[in-house]
C-alpha cells in the first residue's frame, strides 16, 4: 500500500542503500529530527510492523500515519521527520534518480 499517493518513484530510479530494520528503540535519532534528502535522492520507508507518524515540516505541518504494510515514498529535498507513536519496525531504501 502506498500511504501517500502524491509521490511515486521516478522510473529509472535505482536503489543504492538499505537501512534497518529499526524498531522504536534503535531508530536513529536523526530520523526523528527535521531533515531532508539530498538532491536527486528519494527514499522508500517500509513499515514492517506497528505504527509511525510521518511529519512534513512545512508551514502546515501535515502528518501521515503509517501502519504495517505501508510503503511511503519520500521525495528529494522535502523537509520532514518521523514521530514515534508506539512499537514499530521499519526499514528505509534510498534511490538515486
Amino acid at each position: 500500500m502506498n500511504a501517500d499517493p502524491r509521490f511515486s518513484l521516478t522510473p529509472g530510479a535505482s536503489c543504492y542503500r538499505r537501512l534497518g530494520p529499526y524498531d522504536e528503540g534503535s531508530i536513529p535519532r536523526g530520523l526523528l529530527a527535521e531533515h531532508r534528502l539530498k538532491a536527486a535522492v528519494w527514499a522508500t520507508l517500509t513499515v514492517e510492523a506497528g505504527t509511525i507518524m510521518f511529519v512534513w515540516d512545512d508551514k502546515e505541518c501535515d502528518r501521515c500515519k503509517l501502519v504495517a504494510g505501508d510503503e511511503f515514498v519520500v521525495p528529494s529535498r522535502e523537509q520532514h521527520r518521523l514521530e514515534l507513536v508506539g512499537p514499530v519496525r521499519l526499514s528505509i531504501a534510498f534511490h538515486r534518480v
